[in-house]
């Protein structure tokens, strides 16, 4: 849970006093998945990771290449492969 909704959730509840339910109750975590969780933070925090645009024209025409090399072995499926896009749609 993210921590401003943590901090949140607590200030309220402690204004509530006897009159709420804590959904998200104070209980001893361990260290390893303290730490654990300031890692996924920390990469959560940087920029999205993307594909370089040469990578991705080289991969692009080795799997066209494969798959046209599988198409002398199994034209329906060489057929199938080319007519689908990336998401697996039609």
């Amino acid at each position: 849970m993210p921590r401003n909704l943590t901090h949140f959730h607590n200030l309220w509840h402690e204004s509530q006093t006897g009159r709420s339910t804590q959904f998200f109750g104070r209980r001893d975590v361990d260290p390893h998945v303290t730490q654990m969780l300031q890692v996924v933070a920390a990469l959560r925090a940087l920029p999205p990771v993307t594909a370089r645009t040469e990578f991705v024209k080289d991969l692009r025409e080795r799997l066209m290449a494969e798959t046209l090399n599988r198409a002398s072995s199994s034209p329906s499926a060489a057929t199938a492969h080319l007519s689908t896009n990336a998401c697996g749609h039609r």
